[in-house]
């Protein structure tokens, strides 16, 4: 249902300075309104009624010769089909309305009845995690057929956590204290920033170990895209070759869950901060693999912005700016996970926080640790949240003083307010003053007590760091 064109006789037209020709003429056969912008379609004068008077069309270029469309251009669109097990839920619970085969060309639209007719499926949980209380069911984060991300700074470690997040899924294994709780889903990885090289040798220390029939499962499961030649490099969505490899793949393999690493390398134009082209990116991966499965799921690695500040932002408040680029990313998803260094002197630490979720609570701040024997990240027991908060709180805006440097300098032996500012500044570099804030800020935050005139001990929190660590030891 758009506006109609009809051609009539041809007639001269004659313009300054241009040779005389025939050029159709165009009149509106229905709905030609002023607000329609008819010079859109170069016709010589409008016809509207509804037009300014005196405004002509746009003629200055060759006139198209438009002829009246079929009635099969206006024909019923393709009829869609309703899921096969939606439509067996439906018929299961006496459902009548749109139980046909083939459903009418509108919108899918249902009464109580029918939502509650309705079975969803139960083993469609990508990721979740057990309930907290025994009256509590399991919280499913990621489902079949929804959009996740996953988004840090470079060299946290986001390759190597989307490696693992696919092969502790088709194992059936726990995810740094996620559940996996669905069957073995087709993962197929595509990316252009690691090699062949890396990908092997990470391969061989996550699945080395692994008995023969977990081997076979990985190798019919886990599909990764090997940078080993020129077709590395074309991966743009607004890239036609890229495309057809995309379609031959996703035909061939029929990926379950796709995971793109790293954005930048898929999106059209290469502009991670253009909301049209997020959005028109993010539509397309889905229009090519989701006819080949019925369970597609995309999972996007992308970049963080860069620096202490968004490290800060990252948890709380500020994780919707985490992502580098539009905010048309983070709202396309369902559900994601930031991923921050613990500390950034230190690699190999880092901290999951949950970036975005619709469908249940969001899951509790954790840390992991790298183990490098098995190249696999595994949660850090002794994580303490607030602590790390104030670390990097100390640590934004180029700060050289933190909380753990005062409680560092209590932990060798300063008990004196002098005794510790001359540690932190022999140390840190930092100014007495700046020292002295972060002290009363330690004591105050339960990292240190005070005990007589300016003398401070360990407090509760910083007692069971250093339990923790003895532990360890």
């Amino acid at each position: 249902g758009g506006v109609l064109w009809r051609e009539e006789p041809a007639r001269l037209v004659r313009r300054p300075g241009m040779a005389t020709r025939k050029a159709p003429r165009i009149s509106v056969v229905r709905e030609c309104s002023w607000c329609r912008r008819c010079n859109f379609s170069r016709v010589p004068i409008c016809s509207c009624p509804q037009r300014a008077p005196g405004k002509r069309a746009n003629s200055a270029r060759p006139l198209p010769r438009m002829t009246t469309p079929s009635k099969s251009t206006f024909s019923a669109a393709a009829p869609l089909a309703i899921p096969p097990d939606v439509l067996a839920s439906l018929k299961a619970n006496g459902a009548t309305r749109q139980t046909d085969a083939v459903a009418s060309p509108r919108f899918t639209v249902w009464t109580p009845k029918e939502f509650a007719a309705f079975t969803p499926p139960e083993d469609d949980i990508i990721l979740g995690e057990a309930a907290r209380t025994a009256g509590e069911k399991d919280v499913a984060y990621w489902r079949d057929g929804q959009t996740a991300f996953l988004v840090g700074p470079g060299g946290t470690g986001k390759s190597r956590l989307t490696l693992q997040l696919a092969v502790t899924q088709i194992l059936g294994r726990d995810f740094i204290g996620f559940k996996l709780p669905s069957p073995p889903r087709r993962w197929l990885l595509l990316g252009n920033e690691n090699s062949a090289r890396r990908v092997k040798d990470e391969l061989a220390a996550m699945t080395g170990p692994l008995p023969a029939d977990q081997q076979a499962l990985l190798n019919e499961h886990l599909h990764i895209q090997a940078v080993v030649d020129s077709t590395s490099d074309c991966l743009s969505l607004d890239d036609p070759e890229a495309l057809m490899r995309m379609e031959a793949a996703a035909s061939e393999i029929r990926p379950d869950i796709l995971a793109i690493d790293p954005w930048e390398a898929f999106i059209k134009e290469g502009d991670c901060n253009s909301s049209p082209l997020t959005r028109d990116s993010i539509r397309k991966l889905p229009a090519i693999f989701a006819k080949h499965s019925q369970r597609f799921a995309l999972l996007i690695v992308h970049h963080s912005r860069e620096g202490s500040e968004a490290i800060r932002s990252a948890e709380g408040f500020g994780a919707g700016a985490f992502a580098k680029g539009s905010k048309t990313f983070r709202s396309m998803a369902r559900f994601g996970i930031n991923v921050a260094p613990e500390d950034p002197e230190e690699g190999g630490r880092i901290v999951l926080i949950c970036g975005k979720i619709n469908d249940a609570r969001k899951f509790e701040t954790r840390g992991a640790i790298l183990d490098e024997k098995m190249s696999w990240y595994t949660r850090n027991p002794d994580f303490n949240l607030d602590e790390w908060k104030d670390d990097v709180e100390g640590k934004r805006g180029g700060k050289s003083c933190s909380v753990n440097d005062v409680v560092a300098a209590v932990r060798g032996g300063r008990s004196t307010t002098k005794e510790i500012v001359d540690a932190v500044e022999e140390a840190t570099a930092a100014a007495p003053r700046t020292i002295k804030a972060y002290l009363s800020k330690a004591a105050a935050g339960g990292y240190l007590e005070r005990f007589g005139r300016g003398q401070y001990k360990l407090g509760p929190k910083a007692q069971k760091v250093v339990t923790a660590v003895q532990r360890a030891a």
